[in-house]
């Protein structure tokens, strides 16, 4: 067996340990086997904490799919109870970050943070994260490893959480900046090339959350403005022709949400 120099989180596990034991019975080898130990131990973290996410995420998709329901046909038990594993959840990723000094993890905490406020109606709370998480975003090791731009998700979700806050202008013109940086700016058309599914994602959920934001703070807007910028971002959600995604093709989440909205407006 070829034993790795250096452990990532492409190292299976038992490879990983195996050099490891191996190693550590060669005198004079220490330095190299605390070393390989180390790689490990921060590969394992990585691993654990993107865990994490993705099950935080499965709960923010149960409240999603529940909250794109006409108001009758909700089920308010299945909603509270996402809400309680989306904050259990966040709670041992931060508890997790602390622990073992995951520094390079805490935009993503902020991020998901902010999120679980967002949906448990706590808007000065989440805007708060958010600002936190913004400045740390280019530690984030999705961003280093794949040069993503976070930190335009991110404005994004500010943005709805000053206008629910009640400052509707910052609101809005974060949610403009942050739909324009994805829509037109570099760092946008680097990711609508790198990760379609992605960039489709992040630009159609700008339009959703602002305008649902302006019908819940009983806002006046251009409705006819406002379904062209939905449209516009609807049409994100159609994967070209000859590219590969590794996310659901036909976006259900974000169009159950669009079909949400227009009802919402509609009755507005």
């Amino acid at each position: 067996m070829n034993m790795p120099n250096n452990i990532s989180l492409d190292t299976p596990p038992r490879v990983a340990l195996d050099t490891i034991a191996s190693l550590r019975e060669k005198k004079g080898k220490e330095k190299e086997v605390l070393a390989l130990i180390q790689g490990a131990i921060e590969s394992g973290n990585s691993y654990v904490i993107q865990l994490f996410w993705e099950e935080f995420i499965v709960h923010q998709h149960l409240v999603m799919t529940e909250r794109a329901k006409p108001e009758e046909e909700r089920d308010e038990k299945k909603i509270r109870k996402a809400l309680l594993n989306m904050e259990r959840v966040v709670k041992e990723a931060q508890y997790y970050i602390k622990k073992y000094k995951l520094e390079h993890w805490k935009h993503r905490l902020y991020r998901f943070l902010g999120r679980f406020y967002d949906y448990k109606g706590l808007f000065k709370k989440a805007a708060s994260n958010y600002k936190k998480a913004i400045p740390l975003a280019r530690q984030d090791p999705e961003v280093k490893e794949k040069g993503y731009p976070r930190w335009i998700e991110v404005k994004g979700f500010l943005s709805y959480s000053f206008i629910m806050s009640g400052d509707t202008r910052k609101g809005m013109l974060l949610a403009k900046e942050a739909y324009g940086d994805l829509d037109s700016g570099r760092d946008g058309k680097y990711l609508k090339n790198k990760d379609y599914f992605t960039w489709a994602v992040w630009l159609s959920g700008i339009p959703i959350r602002t305008i649902n934001a302006l019908i819940d703070k009983s806002q006046t807007f251009d409705r006819r403005q406002m379904l062209s910028w939905l449209s516009r971002a609807e049409q994100a959600l159609v994967i070209p022709k000859g590219v590969k995604t590794w996310g659901d093709k036909s976006f259900q989440f974000r169009k159950d949400e669009i079909a949400a909205l227009r009802r919402r407006i509609k009755a507005n």
